[in-house]
């Protein structure tokens, strides 16, 4: 894992796209879920067992029938990865000098 931050703080944008290419699809997906599932927990927990906030009110950010559009951010952080994923493999990496 060192290693790994240091040839990404050498020549980042080179360094993504080689460790991008190597990526699976499942396993960016595998990534988004992980994330997705991290943010759903911590916000029930947080705010549910920390705060005291009713589960039916947590809930309720969900409805994007009533304007809520919390679940477009989970979408977001669901499908991130595999955006980035496809966009590091389409633009070729700038020339080194």
């Amino acid at each position: 894992m060192h290693d790994l931050l240091l040839a990404l703080g050498r020549n980042p944008w080179r360094r993504w796209q080689q460790v991008a290419t190597f990526a699976l699809p499942t396993v960016l997906l595998g990534i988004g879920v992980l994330w997705t599932a991290m943010t759903v927990a911590f916000e029930f927990g947080f705010f549910h067992l920390v705060m005291g906030v009713a589960v039916e009110d947590l809930l309720a950010d969900y409805n994007v029938l009533r304007g809520r559009l919390w679940v477009l951010v989970l979408a977001t952080v669901l499908l991130g990865p595999i955006v980035v994923g496809a966009i590091t493999e389409a633009i070729p990496a700038p020339m080194a000098k």
